[in-house]
């Protein structure tokens, strides 16, 4: 039987060899590395061009005690990285593990404005997303924006790419590690998304519909609280109209109090609903 694999892989070696490791080989090799990559921080590390760690590395072996993929030869002791102020030891995806990944230590560093934890990231392999915050690291693929303009993020938890990896990691506080424990969503069907310490999972038609009610709601003169705990004081039933309540309230009613309702509030903008009302369900 002729092995395929084993003749593609010569005839790659043969080529490379041909080329005397020329910029195209390098190229070669860049490209098998992203598509390689697992994790939203080795996606977008990947987009950036396979940065240099920012903390000194050592040789290392075995999973990466932040994403749990494995260290590529060369990782940053875990204290380096994680020090007395981490607090998203319970996100580890190998806790017994005493290295940090490259990628998972980029994602982990940096001082404002050059840090991503004070950043919502929209990353999609399909096109280049809208262009991202002026202050924003610029990454190819990739968005990053704060609470200010979230609509590149209601964009694609709407309409997410049909090919392709992406990923959505969303802070509301600037103050929590949302990119390395970013789920990697692939094509438009359900979908996860990291929402500071939570990753919230739905699909494009749930989450217009949830968005629809909610900034219906928003519209009427409704506050957030009224919307998250679904009990709004009884002189804004009668201020905003009760029936506009009983209404879009009872349909979120299956959504108070989880995470998925708690996005939607952060990302609803009274303009929405008018933006919005033709493309989600009612």
């Amino acid at each position: 039987m002729i092995d395929v694999a084993r003749i593609q892989a010569s005839l790659r070696r043969n080529k490379l060899k041909f080329r005397g490791a020329s910029r195209a080989a390098l190229d070669i090799e860049a490209e098998e590395r992203e598509m390689s990559a697992t994790t939203a921080a080795r996606l977008l590390h990947a987009a950036a061009g396979h940065p240099p760690s920012p903390k000194p590395t050592r040789p290392a072996a075995g999973p990466c005690y932040v994403c749990g993929e494995t260290c590529k030869g060369e990782a940053v002791p875990i204290k380096r990285v994680c020090g007395p102020n981490f607090t998203d030891h319970d996100g580890s995806l190998a806790p017994w593990s005493q290295h940090v990944c490259v990628p998972c230590t980029w994602a982990l560093s940096g001082r404002p404005p050059d840090t991503f934890r004070m950043w919502s990231v929209v990353y999609r392999e399909d096109l280049s997303p809208a262009p991202s915050h002026p202050k924003a690291p610029c990454i190819p693929r990739a968005h990053l924006t704060n609470k200010a303009d979230v609509s590149a993020i209601v964009d694609v938890l709407i309409d997410p790419p049909p090919i392709g990896r992406w990923f959505c990691s969303i802070t509301s506080s600037g103050q929590v590690h949302t990119l390395p424990f970013a789920p990697v969503n692939v094509g438009d069907a359900a979908w996860a998304v990291r929402f500071e310490r939570e990753t919230v999972r739905s699909t494009p038609d749930e989450f217009c519909h949830v968005l629809h009610h909610a900034s219906a709601l928003l519209a009427a003169g409704f506050v957030r609280d009224d919307i998250t705990t679904l009990n709004p004081h009884p002189s804004k039933l009668v201020k905003h109209g009760i029936e506009t309540w009983r209404h879009h309230a009872a349909r979120l009613e299956p959504y108070r109090t989880g995470n998925l309702l708690s996005l939607v509030i952060f990302l609803s903008r009274k303009e929405a609903y008018i933006a919005n009302r033709d493309r989600t369900l009612r």
